[in-house]
């Protein structure tokens, strides 16, 4: 597998895509009864091989990834040989929460008080693995798949 198996929540929500899945695979709802209870393996080698077609389509048509803590924000920006990350690092020493309210706003705010207490740095890294593998990655480590919006924001501040 290049990523993870589905989770039964998200094979559920996904049922007519798997049906789709398993007709384009000539596989008919009969078949697919007894491959479950008869031959459990390749069961769940089809559904391995579905959780990667759903990913893969997933993370091709994604630009952006979003991580936020209490006190950091991570935006990962995907190119085709690399990916940028813009994060800004909020001090402990402010009750700021970056998890609470509208983070756009509070970034904003934060930016603009100019203050020591917030930090922004940026990294690039080329891909040591395939693009998508990488995104599964830091998808796995808490991000989550976002528009390009906050990202376009912050390079523009800090160029």
């Amino acid at each position: 597998m290049k990523f993870r198996r589905l989770t039964n929540r998200e094979l559920e929500a996904l049922e007519k895509d798997f049906i789709t899945f398993l007709a384009a695979n000539s596989i008919t709802a009969a078949d697919w009864e007894k491959l479950k209870n008869n031959e459990q393996e390749k069961a769940d080698a089809l559904i391995e091989l579905f959780s990667d077609v759903v990913f893969e389509k997933a993370f091709l048509n994604c630009k952006c990834l979003e991580q936020v803590g209490s006190h950091e924000f991570r935006t990962y920006r995907f190119f085709d040989e690399e990916v940028k990350m813009i994060a800004v690092r909020v001090s402990r020493d402010l009750t700021v929460n970056l998890t609470k309210g509208k983070l756009g706003d509070t970034l904003k705010d934060l930016l603009n008080d100019k203050t020591d207490s917030v930090e922004i740095y940026e990294a690039t890294k080329k891909y040591n693995k395939l693009r998508e593998q990488e995104m599964f990655e830091i998808m796995e480590s808490g991000a989550y798949m976002a528009n390009d919006d906050l990202y376009n924001q912050l390079k523009e501040l800090i160029s």
